[in-house]
């Protein structure tokens, strides 16, 4: 329905792997560093909201003034990391998805089952807020194939999980093509 979606574009980057049913099976924690130095409009020197006023006034972003190729960042501007790849960089944006899957299907099959325990990633990129959020798997109401029975238990434990923290702030995504007066 598009919960990755969401996170994708608050990274600026394709990252997460597609597919259909339950694509996200495990919970994943993103936690975004800004990598942008002092007076790069994007924090440090306490003139931020003038400069990117400046900026816009003068038909630029910060995103574009601290770019070299065609607006993107330049290679080793952002990247990559997995809490379970300790001091492996992933400076490609595919192979970050590759290894979301891999690791996914390592510990959870290609069952479409689920698993409580999460996949750390840390992207970092002049390109982002600091910010850390949790990708969780969509709620399921009837198993598919190989999934469990209770698959729609499991996920909303592990949905409880999360959003039982009182400092925690809730996205709920829905398709938009459906009538959410009608959907649970």
């Amino acid at each position: 329905s598009g919960k990755s979606s969401v996170l994708e574009g608050i990274v600026g980057r394709s990252f997460l792997p597609r597919g259909h049913g339950i694509v996200t099976r495990r919970p994943l924690v993103l936690q975004l560093y800004n990598t942008a130095g002092p007076g790069s409009g994007n924090g440090g020197d306490g003139d931020e909201l003038d400069d990117e006023e400046d900026s816009y006034r003068e038909g630029r972003s910060s995103i574009a003034a601290n770019s070299t190729v065609d607006g993107e960042p330049t290679e080793g501007e952002e990247w990559g990391e997995f809490l379970h790849l300790p001091g492996k960089r992933f400076t490609s944006f595919r192979d970050i998805r590759n290894e979301i899957s891999r690791d996914t299907d390592r510990l959870v099959g290609k069952n479409k089952g689920i698993n409580p325990t999460p996949i750390y990633l840390k992207i970092y990129s002049p390109r982002v807020l600091s910010l850390t959020m949790v990708d969780l798997p969509g709620i399921a109401k009837v198993a598919v194939g190989d999934q469990p029975e209770d698959i729609e238990e499991q996920i909303r434990n592990m949905c409880l999980q999360y959003i039982s923290n009182p400092n925690a702030i809730i996205l709920a995504v829905t398709c938009a093509t459906h009538d959410i007066a009608n959907s649970d």
